[in-house]
């Protein structure tokens, strides 16, 4: 039996209106702006402190990669 619920959340959606506005937002920078994009609004968002504490205490990587 299925029956078709009445949506008043479409996900799909949501996700597309999502990524078309980072899109706009992040098509101008070079890859460094936009990293520093995304890393702004981790620490900004919901699990900022979170982020925040992750970055302040990670190790170097042992490939020797730069780390800020």
């Amino acid at each position: 039996m299925n029956k078709k619920k009445n949506k008043t959340f479409d996900c799909v959606e949501f996700k597309h209106k999502a990524q078309s506005h980072i899109y706009k937002d992040i098509a101008p920078l070079n890859a460094r702006d936009q990293a520093a994009y995304f890393e702004s609004l981790a620490t900004q968002g919901s699990l900022g402190r979170w982020w925040k504490t992750v970055r302040r205490n990670r190790r170097p990587s042992k490939a020797g990669g730069a780390q800020q």
